[in-house]
């Protein structure tokens, strides 16, 4: 039993009241919410019966949630919060092992370079190479914010993105002050810090990427 256009703006009213605007999540709930209901309606269940029932299913997964993971500020439904907060937790575990695999292997190989070849200019060399990604991600940040089509991978970008802006300007301006940064006797936690950076900048480019591919598919159907 399909369910009528107004029954099916009632789901979607009670989704916006829940604030789930995210393409991503909103269809995927839209459609086993008017699923859902349709069942119990080809059972005998009245429209209204079924409708409080999807309601309640549902309502744990879309009351409003925020977590340490986020930054307690940032509030939003349930199950968008809590995938946007594996995605937090992937991108920690692969910003610190990639980092300490890396960083082990340039570190070692720091070692047997003269120490000649290490100086200011290659430190400001090396900070320019780490601004690229700075102007990649600010280009990035600005085209996620002003897009029309909300994601869960928009959300978690332009939450989280502006920190790792910052950390990484905060680097880069130490490449470039008179103490040299790079050297034969690099600490591993002098180098882990750039590469994590490095890694981390690399994951939010697979996230933008991710939100506007949903897009397209999303405008296409």
């Amino acid at each position: 039993m399909a369910l009528t256009e107004k029954q099916i703006l009632d789901i979607e009213r009670y989704l916006n009241y829940h604030e789930l605007k995210q393409i991503d999540l909103r269809y995927e709930v839209l459609d086993h919410m008017a699923n859902s209901i349709e069942s119990s309606m080809e059972e005998g269940i009245s429209y209204e019966d079924a409708f409080n029932a999807a309601r309640e299913k549902w309502k744990p997964e879309l009351k409003s949630y925020s977590s340490f993971w986020l930054g307690w500020v940032f509030v939003g439904p349930k199950m968008m919060m809590k995938r946007s907060i594996n995605m937090v937790k992937e991108l920690y575990l692969k910003a610190f092992f990639i980092g300490v695999f890396v960083t082990l292997i340039l570190v070692n190989i720091f070692k047997y370079i003269p120490d000649h070849f290490f100086n200011e200019n290659l430190d400001r060399s090396i900070g320019i190479i780490l601004g690229i990604p700075i102007l990649v991600s600010l280009g990035g940040l600005y085209k996620i914010r002003i897009s029309n089509v909300k994601t869960t991978y928009q959300y978690f970008y332009k939450t989280q993105g502006s920190g790792y802006l910052i950390l990484n300007f905060t680097l880069i301006q130490g490449l470039f002050n008179n103490k040299q940064y790079f050297g034969s006797d690099m600490e591993f936690w002098e180098m882990f810090f750039p590469v994590s950076l490095l890694v981390c900048y690399y994951y939010f480019f697979k996230i933008y990427k991710k939100h506007f591919t949903i897009v397209k598919q999303k405008l296409v159907k």
